[in-house]
């Protein structure tokens, strides 16, 4: 089997992409999503609220928070390198190239 492709992406762009907790928490939900690793942001939004709550109690207006952030901020600089698909109309997320996601994920 060969290895996934994320030549496209130099070390300091998977430094950039990797450098963000937020980001390493997209990538790992999405490579446990059930349903062909897809989700929608609402969903996504959830997931990483549910794991900032056993971390720290965040405030009231995290979750709306996080949820801008993530669409505005991380989401598309994950679909600009390829490691996710992102279709801001809709809100559906689902991984990129296949092992894109895994082979970053294996390089932090």
């Amino acid at each position: 089997m060969n290895s996934p492709d994320i030549s496209h992406l130099d070390e300091t762009a998977r430094h950039r992409l990797l450098a963000d907790d937020q980001r390493r928490f997209v990538i790992a939900s999405l490579r446990v999503v059930p349903c062909g690793n897809e989700t929608t942001l609402d969903e996504l939004a959830t997931t990483l609220d549910g794991m900032a709550q056993r971390e720290a109690v965040p405030d009231a207006g995290y979750r709306q928070n996080l949820r801008c952030r993530l669409h505005h901020v991380h989401l598309p600089m994950l679909d600009d390198a390829g490691v996710i698909d992102y279709d801001s109309r809709t809100k559906q997320i689902r991984l990129g190239a296949r092992g894109t996601a895994t082979a970053l994920a294996e390089s932090w």
